[in-house]
């Protein structure tokens, strides 16, 4: 912890993952699969957060920034404590986790990742390759990634060391290395999501303390201040920031940039009355530079209309479609098997990507129909429609069941027979004394989706749905673009 705004936990595993690679003598095209899925197996290892005198369940490992910051609070809040689950959640808030993987390039084959290679001469002259990329994986059907660096070195110029026997290849470089890409990650984390409060009504700091508001500025300063740095720890850093803010970039899902605008601009009207200093002038360029490139992001993002696909995992295939149809005719596409980040709750992607999108495409059928989490993209694009009215929302559907007579009445009685088996769960757990929060979520999801759904097939049934099956693919995608 930096004792003001952060605290990182660092989590680290050691093996032979070159040699059991090699084993298998992959080909080349196959290396770069066998590399992910080797550290998919770390990223979703389960294990147990102990929080106060008590363990979590099994989690995997990707998700433990949840747990974490309930920990976090048991060890570090002084006071009264409690196990509520808003006690435990209104301290502290869990980023979407990285990986830094360190591979030995004399033993595995990196060809694979040549698109993801970082250009770094300053490194390359020492015999240090670094890449940047998504490494995805699945938890319960649903597709995340995480935010990946890969340094690669031979043997001979290899790790911090580990086992007595590794002294002899101990290098300053790569551990300047390792903390570099740890701390850009972070701040750069930071500089988004206090910049972002800043501004944003719904999640604004309490910084109407004169003394409080001063120490977030100062931070947001000592922020920009490190990412405006041309070296750090004697390392030049500009290329790893690109490359961070190019994977920030193209996984953004529903950020809202009018807030990071307003952010930014707060902060520059701080900063301008701080006395002139070199550090100071060196913050307000890197202020202003963001500023410009957030103005013209935004503006290009206008000329590129924005698109939320809302579905159900079961139509994916035609979900995949419907995104490479609408990026060939220029729409920005929204999707979370590409856009969710590791890390990041559902429930927090969906009110965001409505939110920020311009139009929300719901696939009508009848997995989805019956889905709690597309029943609140939906809710949630009909409450922003009434505050936003140039918000679109636009139906296609995968089959015609909810045109079906008595489609509302078999859908309510099938999600109260699954509420019906979640309250009696809740119940058996209750009298056992063990808790249900894993319950909740779900609940609620299932009597919103009840409440909604007679609303939700009347919309279907009273505007114009495309149909967007194999036969009429090309012709409904002409239709939907048209509508658009």
């Amino acid at each position: 912890s930096d004792g003001k705004c952060m605290a990182k936990f660092e989590i680290g595993f050691n093996d032979i993952m070159e040699q059991t690679l090699r084993a298998a003598k992959p080909a080349p095209e196959l290396a770069r699969e066998l590399l992910i899925s080797h550290l998919r197996k770390y990223i979703t290892v389960p294990v147990k957060i102990k929080i106060g005198n008590r363990l979590s369940k099994f989690i995997p490992l990707v998700d433990a920034g949840n747990k974490l910051r309930a920990a976090y609070y048991w060890a570090t809040t002084t006071g009264p404590k409690s196990f509520n689950p808003k006690d435990l959640g209104q301290k502290v808030e869990n980023f979407d986790p990285r990986m830094v993987v360190h591979v030995d390039s004399g033993v595995f084959d990196l060809s694979a990742f040549s698109a993801d290679k970082v250009d770094f001469p300053e490194l390359e002259n020492q015999g240090i390759d670094v890449y940047s990329l998504m490494v995805p994986y699945f938890i319960e059907k649903r597709r995340y990634h995480i935010k990946t660096w890969l340094i690669a070195t031979v043997k001979s110029i290899s790790t911090t060391a580990i086992q007595p026997a590794d002294f002899q290849y101990f290098s300053s470089n790569i551990r300047h290395l390792r903390i570099n890409l740890l701390r850009i990650n972070i701040e750069s984390i930071l500089q988004k999501r206090l910049t972002s409060k800043i501004s944003d009504p719904e999640r604004r700091l309490e910084i109407t303390d004169p003394k409080l508001s001063d120490q977030v500025f100062q931070y947001i300063h000592k922020i920009f201040l490190n990412l405006s740095k041309i070296k750090r720890n004697t390392q030049p850093q500009q290329q790893l920031i690109e490359a961070a803010i190019r994977l920030e970039e193209k996984y953004g899902g529903g950020e809202s940039l009018d807030e990071r605008i307003a952010g930014v601009r707060a902060c520059l009207v701080w900063m301008k009355n701080l006395p002139v200093s070199e550090n100071n002038l060196q913050v307000i360029n890197a202020m202003e530079k963001e500023l410009s490139d957030l103005t013209e992001k935004k503006i290009s993002r206008a000329a590129k209309p924005s698109v939320f696909i809302s579905y159900n995992h079961h139509d994916q295939p035609t979900a995949f479609l419907l995104r490479d149809a609408l990026e060939k005719e220029g729409f920005d596409v929204i999707l979370d098997s590409d856009d969710m980040l590791a890390g990041t709750p559902i429930k927090q992607f969906i009110t965001d990507s409505v939110k920020n999108s311009d139009t929300t495409l719901l696939i009508a059928s009848r997995n989805s129909l019956k889905s709690g989490w597309v029943g609140t993209e939906i809710v949630n694009t009909q409450y922003f429609h009434l505050f936003f009215p140039q918000k679109k929302f636009r139906a296609c559907y995968v089959d015609e069941s909810f045109t079906e007579k008595d489609f509302v009445d078999l859908t309510i009685a099938e999600i109260n027979l699954e509420l019906a088996r979640l309250n009696e769960s809740s119940n058996s757990r209750f009298l056992e004394d063990a808790g249900d929060q894993d319950l909740i979520g779900p609940k609620g999801r299932f009597n919103a989706l009840k409440d909604s759904l007679p609303a939700l097939v009347a919309l279907l049934n009273d505007h114009l749905s495309i149909d967007v099956r194999p036969p009429n693919f090309e012709f409904g995608v002409k239709k939907l673009v048209s509508s658009l």
